[in-house]
């Protein structure tokens, strides 16, 4: 067992032991916050396994300057798995337009991997012409899951701006 299952396992059973000493009652969300924080406070994210994403400024720019044009598709919350662009579409746009076009349809970077890969660039919202509505949703959601935090919330914020006009 490494280090960090070490300290995992015990964050889990003070985590739990203590919630039954105090009589309390915890859903297991808020235990999994509370392990979460003790082994993100003692690791690093590849101590951890966790990517370092980022918000792409880039990115979350494109995005604002194109919800200002009204480059927007104003769509159902489930349609992204639909609307998302496929693999041959990614690699079609790559070929046109290269790495530092292709960025700026993500609102996030790992920049553990190089900038000129794929595997650098997550959370897209778009099609490679227009914001899609439900790409931002869901980009919002897997980031706050995900406890990117900073891309969670420029989501959020992307999604008031959609629907505000």
């Amino acid at each position: 067992m490494g280090e960090f299952d070490r300290v995992s396992a015990l964050a889990r059973a003070r985590s739990t032991s203590a919630i039954r000493r105090a009589g309390a009652t915890a859903n297991g969300r808020s235990i999994a916050r509370g392990i979460r924080g003790i082994v993100n406070d003692q690791f690093s994210t590849k101590e951890r396994g966790i990517m370092a994403v980022k918000l792409n400024r880039k990115g979350l720019q494109h995005a604002k300057d194109l919800i200002s044009a009204g480059k927007v598709v104003r769509d159902e919350r489930d349609d992204w798995s639909e609307d998302a662009p496929s693999t041959e579409e990614e690699n079609r746009f790559l070929d046109d337009h290269g790495f530092e076009e292709y960025s700026k349809w993500h609102l996030g970077v790992d920049d553990d991997r190089p900038d000129d890969t794929k595997g650098h660039y997550s959370f897209p919202f778009g099609d490679f012409s227009k914001v899609h509505r439900c790409g931002v949703i869901s980009l919002e959601s897997r980031a706050a899951q995900n406890d990117h935090d900073d891309i969670a919330k420029a989501g959020k914020q992307l999604l008031e701006t959609i629907d505000k006009d």
